[in-house]
């Protein structure tokens, strides 16, 4: 009876302990993304779909074509000015458990002019009822580095919504963008359920065995 007790403790406490190390994941990549406007310069889209692409900072000749831009809010020659908020929308295909996100941020290099600074996130099971803002803050402008974010509690959703409220330069186009966004989800618990299937069957056998 005391082996079984303790078999009992020791496969129950590796199941939680496992749970508390997994290793997160990204799931940006996965997801169709939608954005509030797309900036389109004379040689190259800066479309969305280089947010998720694994490329981010300035190439070997300093500059940084590997973006997301926005149209800016004062782009005179352009039929689909930018707006503030700009939006980007994750449709991560199926809902997880997200921890927080990681903004890579642009300085448009060489020209400098352009970035995102103030921001905030909400997450939505259906794509149309967003909760109030899991996070805010103030991006710094730099295109070196990641910016890591951390929700309170682990938070279940489908869409992630991020809103960049204003840019860091506000002339001459007053155009945020992003170079690279990581989603961080925790994995399907795939590891822990065969855990305890395995833990289902050493008690059976144990039982047949008293």
């Amino acid at each position: 009876m005391k082996r079984h007790i303790a078999l009992t403790l020791v496969l129950s406490f590796g199941m939680i302990a496992l749970g508390r190390t997994q290793t997160l994941i990204n799931v940006a990549p996965g997801a169709d993304i939608g954005a509030s406007s797309v900036y389109y310069g004379m040689l190259t889209e800066f479309g969305t779909q280089k947010l998720v692409d694994g490329i981010f900072g300035p190439d070997s000749s300093g500059n940084d074509y590997n973006q997301w831009l926005a149209n800016g809010v004062a782009d005179p020659d352009r039929d689909n000015q930018g707006f503030f908020p700009t939006l980007l929308v994750f449709d991560l295909q199926a809902s997880y458990s997200l921890s927080g996100v990681s903004l890579f941020n642009t300085k448009n290099a060489p020209y400098n002019d352009t970035g995102s600074k103030d921001f905030s996130i909400e997450v939505s099971s259906d794509g149309t009822n967003y909760s109030s803002s899991l996070i805010s803050g103030t991006l710094t402008w730099q295109n070196t580095s990641f910016q890591d974010y951390q929700f309170t509690n682990l938070t279940s959703a489908r869409y992630v919504r991020i809103q960049l409220n204003s840019a860091v330069r506000e002339s001459p186009t007053s155009r945020v963008g992003l170079q690279e966004v990581k989603i961080m989800a925790v994995p399907e618990p795939s590891v822990l359920s065969l855990l305890a299937v395995g833990l289902g069957v050493v008690l059976r056998r144990r039982r047949r065995a008293v």
